[in-house]
């Protein structure tokens, strides 16, 4: 074998070496999603706090986490995002659909450590048997200016629901509402008007942030509300609703002015055809 070929042969086991040896970096430098909870099983009615953890060796920005659990042994009934990694919220947690709960958000500070608090959910043991909690999906975004996608494993978890005496979740002595910090924005595609909202509580959480609006006279049904929010759907007033986990709430209204303004004139000229309606009635029967 000539020298020039056993240089090349040498070369390209060097380069797969070091691509072995970076793929193997990078699977170990991978973000690790994992729970936790203060007991290993719970009594029936019972009401417990389940922690959503992050390990990440390297930095990252955002998070999109769905959990799954059992509804023939567990009911959602609240979360608490006081010292969540967290702070840039596209979902609040929401049922999604039933025995499924998801959130996603960014981080104004890149996180980089080990037991990094994504966010505590509340759950209600409400039957006996086995409460099975899921890691249905898990997407990580690293701050490398990329935005690269990261998917830990998925994983579940069992934890036996029996008799005795329930324990209920220690409610928070909170005397004060959540902040609510509200900003108007121009979609830089299509000119449109979005909301972008924050709902802040450092003692208890945010238990949930809801909107409702009115298109006329009558306001709609509270709903979850989605950052940001679209006012371009003929809603002239809107209200956001933030509670926190001792159920203290601040409201505040946001006033869609075009949409006001649009309403007024519709308004104006009905009143107006209405008037000359009228007004050509009144003259016809004099004429008569």
């Amino acid at each position: 074998m000539k020298g020039g070929t056993v240089l090349v042969l040498v070369g390209a086991l060097l380069l797969f070496a070091r691509a072995a040896t970076h793929a193997q970096s990078e699977r170990s430098a991978a973000p690790r999603v994992y729970f936790h909870t203060e007991a290993n099983k719970y009594a029936q009615d019972s009401e417990f706090v389940f922690t959503v953890l992050l390990d990440a060796p390297d930095e990252v920005n955002a998070a999109d986490i769905e959990i799954g659990y059992s509804v023939d042994t567990l009911e959602f009934t609240g979360f608490n995002d006081a010292h969540s990694l967290i702070n840039v919220w596209q979902k609040s947690p929401v049922a999604v659909q039933p025995g499924s709960v998801r959130f996603t958000g960014g981080m104004w500070k890149p996180f980089q450590g080990n037991a990094g608090q994504l966010m505590q959910l509340h759950f209600q043991a409400v039957a006996k048997g086995t409460a099975t909690l899921t890691l249905q999906k898990a997407r990580i975004y690293r701050a490398n200016g990329l935005g690269t996608l990261i998917e830990p494993p998925l994983f579940f978890v069992n934890l036996p629901v029996t008799e005795g005496t329930p324990t209920p979740l220690l409610s928070s002595d909170d005397p004060t509402p959540p902040t609510l910090d509200i900003k108007r924005v121009e979609n830089p595609v299509d000119r449109s008007q979005l909301l972008i909202f924050e709902a802040h509580d450092s003692d208890s959480g945010v238990r949930e942030v809801l909107v409702r609006e009115r298109k006329w006279f009558t306001w709609s049904e509270w709903i979850p509300a989605a950052n940001p929010l679209n006012l371009t759907n003929n809603s002239w007033m809107l209200h956001l609703r933030a509670v926190n986990g001792a159920r203290k709430e601040t409201i505040a209204t946001v006033y869609v002015w075009r949409a006001l303004a649009a309403k007024l004139a519709m308004v104006v000229i009905l009143l107006f055809l209405i008037g000359t309606v009228v007004m050509m009635y009144n003259k016809r029967g004099k004429t008569i």
